[in-house]
Formats: C-alpha cells, sequence, structure tokens
C-alpha cells in the first residue's frame, strides 16, 4: 500500500457551550461527500461522556441537513454484529428517527479494534447490490489499529476503491492517516 502520508486538514473542536455556525451537510464542520455512506463510528472507552456526545450531535445534525437523496449508515467499534450496525438507507424521516434512537441506545466502552467492523461491513453491507455504498468514513480518536490492520483495511477494499475518509478527535492522526491516504480519501483532525 502506499506508504506516503498526506497532512492532516484542521478543525477545531467546539468550547463547551460554545455556539457556532455550521456548515449543513456536515460533521464537525468538514462537508460530507458521497451520496450512499457508511460511516464507522468509534465508541470505545476513549469516546465516553462528551467526545460521544458531540459525534452523536453532529451526525444527527448531518443526517437532518441532508435530504432523501441520501443513504446513510453505521457501524460502530467496538464491534457486536447484533447491536453494532444500522444497515445504510435512505435519508428519510423514519430513518433519521432510527439514527437517532440507535445513537442514543449505544453503550459506550471498551477496546477500539477498528478491523472486526470492516471485516463484517465489507462482507455484509458494502456488497449489498440494492443499496451501493460510495463513500466510508472513520470518525475515532485515533487509537484504533496498527500496520496489519491498515494493510488489511487496504487488501478489503482492493476490489471497490472506495474512498475511506477519516476524522480523528484529538488523538493520534497516523493510522487514521495512513488509511485515507491508502484508499483515496482525506484525512480530517478535529482539535
Amino acid at each position: 500500500y502506499p506508504s506516503v502520508m498526506q497532512k492532516d486538514i484542521v478543525f477545531s473542536y467546539p468550547k463547551p457551550g460554545e455556539r457556532r455556525e455550521r456548515e449543513e451537510k456536515s460533521i464537525y464542520g468538514i462537508e460530507i461527500e458521497g451520496k450512499s455512506i457508511l460511516f464507522f463510528l468509534d465508541c470505545s472507552g476513549s469516546m465516553m461522556g462528551a467526545p460521544y456526545q458531540l459525534l452523536k450531535e453532529e451526525l444527527l445534525y448531518m443526517a437532518e441537513t441532508m435530504d432523501q437523496s441520501y443513504s446513510i449508515g453505521v457501524v460502530f467499534f467496538p464491534f457486536e454484529e447484533k447491536v453494532s450496525v444500522l444497515e445504510v438507507s435512505q435519508n428519510n424521516r423514519f430513518f433519521k428517527n432510527r439514527l437517532k434512537s440507535f445513537l442514543n441506545h449505544k453503550k459506550v466502552g471498551g477496546p477500539s479494534p477498528l478491523l472486526g467492523a470492516m471485516q463484517y461491513a465489507y462482507g455484509d453491507l458494502i456488497e449489498n447490490r440494492y443499496q451501493p455504498i460510495d463513500t466510508l468514513y472513520i470518525i475515532s480518536d485515533g487509537h484504533i489499529g496498527n500496520s496489519e490492520a491498515r494493510s488489511a483495511i487496504y487488501d478489503l477494499n482492493a476490489v471497490k476503491r472506495l474512498p475511506i475518509h477519516t476524522i480523528c478527535i484529538r488523538g493520534n492522526t497516523n493510522f487514521l492517516n495512513g488509511v485515507a491516504s491508502d484508499n483515496g480519501g482525506k484525512s480530517y483532525l478535529v482539535q
């Protein structure tokens, strides 16, 4: 896989209680690309409290400002098949309500390996011909994999070559930056 790392595109993390202008169809002010998007969201122990609350608010805001021409899905990691997947669906009012409930009921905690969630998604979600996915986003604080996981993600994406964009929340960007660079995506740092 490519070894050249790209530079992070940096956005500011909002301060508690701070009012800010929000861009439509964005998360943390980052304009979301794609029309059928699968998000991989970190809900490990390091995301407990304010980081997960803000992530949830940002995702709900993004969905609310997108119309029905978009399709959205979510896979949490750490991954448990029965409670970690909201399949890609048309972004209509019914889906937005399901998304809100799904995010509100997620228990945050545990380790943060991304690879299991990616393997499930490539096996069961991305190959779904009825709801083809065109863009992937990984949102995490960055401590979610090693060089072997990075290589495995590149291999999973070798046929589809979907752009994988990454958003790192105040963490170590090396792994996420590498995944984005390897897979034609952009790497963002929110600090």
